[in-house]
C-alpha cells in the first residue's frame, strides 16, 4: 500500500476473471464523481457506478482494457 495524506493506493491479485485489482482512496466523494464522469465520457467500462457500499465507503468500480478492476473510493461526506 502506498499513501500520502488521505490518499491511498493498494494493488492486489486474486483468482478469477479479473485477477489484478487496484484500489485508490481519494479525499472526497466529489472526486469519485468527477472521475466517474470523465471516464464515462471517454468510454471506460464501468462495472459499478458510484454508490455507498455496505461497508460504508462511497465507491465505483471499472475495468481497464487489460481487465484490471479499478476501485475508487472515499469516505462519504
Amino acid at each position: 500500500m502506498v499513501f500520502r495524506d488521505r490518499a491511498h493506493l493498494m494493488l492486489t491479485q486474486v483468482a478469477g476473471a479479473h485477477p489484478t485489482r487496484l484500489h485508490l482512496d481519494v479525499n472526497t466523494t466529489a472526486q469519485v464523481d468527477d472521475l466517474f464522469e470523465q471516464w464515462s465520457r471517454r468510454g471506460a467500462t464501468i462495472a459499478e457506478p458510484p454508490s455507498v457500499r455496505p461497508w460504508g465507503m462511497y465507491e465505483m468500480r471499472l475495468h481497464d482494457p487489460d481487465g484490471t478492476v479499478l476501485r475508487i473510493s472515499a469516505h462519504p461526506d
